[in-house]
């Protein structure tokens, strides 16, 4: 099965209820989750794009693919396809996963991953633990923070938690 049609032909077992085809794709899916971040990624995406009755079949699919997406986060934040979902998506993963475990997050890649679009992911401030970063990315905040017109600052802070550990 070439992986371009993976996710019709996946959508159309569930659909039919072919369990064997089924189990043979999940199987295959988590062979290639293992491997390919990229897969799994685009997957997501080609999901996005569909209407809302296509997207209601296809919901355990995503389900796994953004459970294997938790399991690499801080690979994900460093790669280019991830840049392309949904902010909403990112969100809702990180969030996941800080609920978890705080550690598992590299708050100086999820800071530079931020920055990076600082416009379209603010909203991912929340998740910055300032008392975690390396000085030097807390100094390329600060940086940032002073660099920006007022108003964008005055929306970020809104988003960045304020952290009494960051004085001790």
């Amino acid at each position: 099965i070439p992986i371009e049609h993976y996710k019709d032909i996946y959508t159309l077992s569930k659909h039919f209820c072919i369990s064997k085809l089924t189990n043979l794709l999940d199987n295959m899916m988590s062979k290639l989750l293992v491997n390919d971040l990229n897969f799994s990624i685009q997957i997501l995406l080609d999901q996005n794009e569909k209407t809302k009755d296509q997207k209601e079949e296809d919901t355990e699919l995503v389900k796994k693919i953004e459970n294997f997406l938790k399991t690499r986060v801080n690979e994900c934040m460093k790669n280019d396809k991830f840049k392309e979902v949904p902010i909403p998506t990112i969100y809702r993963i990180i969030d996941s996963v800080i609920r978890k475990d705080r550690e598992r997050v590299d708050v100086n890649n999820l800071l530079d991953f931020i920055i990076e679009s600082a416009s379209t992911r603010f909203i991912l401030f929340k998740f910055v633990e300032l008392h975690r970063l390396s000085k030097d990315k807390l100094n390329e905040f600060i940086k940032f923070i002073d660099s920006q017109e007022e108003k964008s600052q005055q929306l970020y802070f809104e988003y960045i938690p304020f952290n009494f550990q960051l004085y001790q």
